[in-house]
């Protein structure tokens, strides 16, 4: 085979040297060493090519006669942030998508992981088919110390949260465990709605349409627009205007005023005036002015001003826990619903107790065995929502009120066309302008001094 038509090249990476054999051709190992030697190949020779190339084979060939050796890059060390800081929006069962969900807070327990360390790693140097070496650069760390900033800790390769609370980013890049929600400017589209177990500061308003709920205090230096706000402790806020949302609290509501809103809460003071509202209150109330509003607490009222010459009358409820009424009306339903089902559960059991009885196949009575266990068991779970229910009905208290002590006690002046309301039973209307006035039931009748 004429030597020009068996050629040897190396690719232009000098990484590898390839034999051009046609078909019928072969080359003795040696003559190929001298070959490579004369081109300059001097590394990575791959032995089974050579031994292969001094045999004929019926078709052409290219064989790798030497490889070089590739690098292996080093990688750099790099924190995996395990909290994303982003806007996530998420779409809806309806294929909406809600802008006001939009994922900003983050709240995690102790122990959280927060960020992941991944540590650098050294690469291999290489070498080309011609003894070229490839240097290989040195790895980059990276500073996990500049993740740990209040409440944070770093164990292993690992950032946690140091503490229950709210993680938030600094500018430097520090993240911070905060042990309440502090916004600084009003609840809107900047931050969108908060669902929290922490305490919530915010120093502007709860702009309408967004949702605060908190397991915990509030406060909010401004107004409550018509938004939806669920507090699990205490709210102070700035007023509280007309909207269609409720605003509910389980521990104290103390604000400026209530215009046309719906409140619940436990105990309620407000510094200036009730207005067009509906109010629910377990404990006291205490207002400057009280006016065209639906009352209804378990203790005591007191305020300034109750009613108003220029606007219709209101109604106050004192001395009934209108959740404990709620409570009881409830149980009410529940208990003739579930004497029902009470019922028709017991005839289900005897029922299956007595197919069991009856049955001759082994299989099909461990099939009724089961039925007749899962039936036993709604039959428990029923027979004992009965008696809690039971035990609500039979509870004087939350029957007829906690506090038939409770007075009204007005400062000022009582205008006409309110109706005052003592317990369950006791009831009257003011015909005539009253000034300072005390309402309490003596003998199951409302009197006043």
């Amino acid at each position: 085979m004429p030597d020009d038509e068996i050629s040897l090249t190396v690719d232009k990476t000098g990484m590898q040297a390839t034999l051009h054999l046609p078909a019928g051709a072969s080359l003795p190992v040696s003559t190929l060493l001298d070959r490579m030697m004369k081109i300059n190949v001097i590394g990575g020779v791959v032995e089974p090519a050579l031994r292969e190339a001094e045999v004929p084979a019926d078709v052409p060939r290219d064989l790798i006669v030497a490889q070089g050796t590739p690098v292996v890059p080093s990688i750099d060390a790099r924190i995996e942030m395990l909290v994303h800081f982003g806007i996530k929006l998420a779409e809806g069962t309806d294929h909406k998508i809600d802008f006001h969900e939009q994922g900003r807070f983050h709240e995690v327990e102790k122990g959280d992981v927060l960020a992941r360390y991944h540590p650098k790693k050294p690469g291999t140097p290489g070498r080309t088919v011609m003894g070229k070496d490839l240097p290989v650069g040195e790895p980059r760390d990276a500073d996990v110390s500049a993740l740990i900033g209040e409440g944070v800790a770093r164990k292993g390769n690992d950032v946690v949260a140091d503490r229950t609370g709210m993680v938030i980013k600094r500018h430097d890049g520090h993240l911070d465990i905060m042990p309440s929600v502090q916004i600084d400017s009003d609840l809107n589209m900047r931050c969108g709605n908060l669902t929290t177990k922490l305490p919530v500061a915010i120093k502007g308003d709860v702009i309408a349409g967004f949702t605060l709920k908190s397991g915990a205090d509030v406060t909010i230096t401004g107004v409550i627009e018509d938004a939806r706000v669920s507090v699990k402790g205490n709210l102070h806020c700035g007023g509280i205007l007309p909207g269609t949302h409720r605003v509910k609290a389980h521990g104290d509501i103390v604000t400026k005023h209530i215009n046309r809103r719906e409140v619940k809460c436990r105990g309620l003071q407000v510094a200036s005036d009730i207005r067009g509202s509906t109010v629910y209150a377990i404990k006291d109330i205490a207002a400057k002015a009280i006016m065209s509003s639906t009352v209804s607490c378990g203790g005591s009222l007191t305020c300034d001003e109750l009613g108003s010459l220029d606007e219709m009358g209101g109604v106050i409820q004192i001395g009934v826990n209108p959740l404990a009424i709620a409570l009881w009306r409830l149980a009410a339903r529940e208990h003739e619903t579930i004497a029902g089902e009470l019922e028709e559960a017991k005839r289900q059991c005897k029922k299956l107790a007595l197919w069991i009885k009856q049955e001759t196949d082994e299989g099909k009575r461990q099939e009724l065995a089961t039925r007749l266990k899962q039936a036993l068991a709604e039959y428990e779970a029923r027979g004992q929502r009965l008696a809690e229910c039971e035990a609500i009905l039979n509870n004087a208290t939350l029957r007829t009120g906690n506090s038939l002590d409770a007075t009204i006690t007005v400062h000022q002046k009582v205008w006409p066309g309110i109706e005052i309301r003592i317990g369950t039973e006791a009831k009257l209307t003011v015909t005539k302008a009253l000034g300072k006035t005390v309402f309490r039931l003596v003998d199951g009748k409302i009197t006043w001094e």
